[in-house]
């Protein structure tokens, strides 16, 4: 980055896969952004496309590191902090184009805040009019992230912004404090991308660890992966195989999943009670929205509440 620009003490991460498209509006706008970090990475995961060749080129001031795979999310973020030797360092999905206050918010936000690992921006899905993607969320009961005023009309819900605690960060654009990440590691690579937030929030958060979110530093999410990405109309992937899957793969790995939890319980300092709660599920485009499956999904949110009313005293 430019020395004569005032500069944080912050590496951004960007990781990439076949993304060349994306490129150019993400790093542009990383390049406006005032205060500025001190230096950008970008972690290529083997990309086909040109990506790395094309960023050499047109954007020189960026540094590149090569995976020579794929990682994923994870695995790629993580390649990315370990290669910073800075106190903070912020991940960001390449399909985004952040405001040019975006880093100077989030970083304003963690040092009002000592005890905070990690601060998240308020992330937006453009359109006419916007909606919100992040703008803060929960870690249910349930192990789902529950995300507030989720997909909700930007013009509806901007008076209730405001900058809060938070249950779980947004792992699409996030400032960390490194000394949060070495003291309760990185990324858990195998879940190789999503679910990992919710993971890194709960074993934060158990060290005594608090998260923040800030509405003032805004990100733009764009296209999102194909398949993937939760936005509609598209319909969402995986659905009740996605859970077959799952349920299957934590019985095959069910010693190294009771191995991490005995760790992660070795260290906790905060009970279930104060991690965990109960709120509104957030269901994405196509799952449970309309007709009877929207209600046996409220009569559900009913029967949780009063579990969770029951029994949370016992935690």
């Amino acid at each position: 980055m430019c020395s004569e620009r005032a500069l944080l003490p912050v590496t951004v991460v960007v990781v990439n896969y076949n993304g060349v498209g994306y490129l150019d509006a993400c790093l542009a706008s990383l390049k406006a952004l005032e205060p500025a970090p001190a230096e950008v990475i970008l972690v290529d995961n083997a990309s086909t496309d040109g990506s790395v060749g094309w960023v050499r080129a047109q954007h020189p001031w960026v540094r590149i590191v090569e995976a020579g795979e794929n990682l994923g999310y994870c695995g790629g973020n993580n390649l990315g902090i370990r290669a910073s030797t800075l106190p903070f360092v912020a991940l960001l999905n390449n399909d985004t184009r952040v405001e040019s206050d975006w880093l100077g918010h989030l970083f304003h936000e963690l040092n009002a805040h000592p005890r905070a690992a990690a601060c998240s921006s308020l992330v937006l899905l453009p359109g006419d009019p916007p909606r919100v993607h992040y703008a803060g969320s929960e870690a249910h009961v349930i192990g789902h992230i529950a995300n507030l005023l989720y997909l909700r009309p930007l013009p509806e819900v901007r008076g209730s912004l405001q900058a809060r605690e938070t249950g779980v960060y947004v792992g699409s654009a996030v400032l960390f404090r490194r000394a949060a990440l070495d003291e309760v590691g990185l990324l858990e690579e195998r879940f190789f991308i999503y679910e990992d937030e919710l993971d890194m929030s709960l074993r934060l958060r158990m060290r005594g660890w608090t998260l923040r979110f800030t509405p003032r530093s805004v990100v733009w999410h764009f296209a999102g992966t194909p398949g993937l990405a939760v936005r509609d109309p598209q319909p969402y992937a995986g659905r009740l195989d996605g859970f077959r899957r799952a349920i299957a793969w934590n019985w095959t790995n069910r010693r190294w999943v009771c191995e991490q939890r005995k760790l992660a319980q070795s260290h906790r300092t905060a009970a279930d009670s104060s991690l965990l709660t109960v709120c509104p599920l957030s269901p994405v485009p196509g799952m449970a929205t309309a007709g009877v499956s929207a209600a046996l999904r409220r009569g559900g949110e009913a029967l949780i509440r009063l579990y969770w009313a029951a029994t949370r005293w016992l935690l």
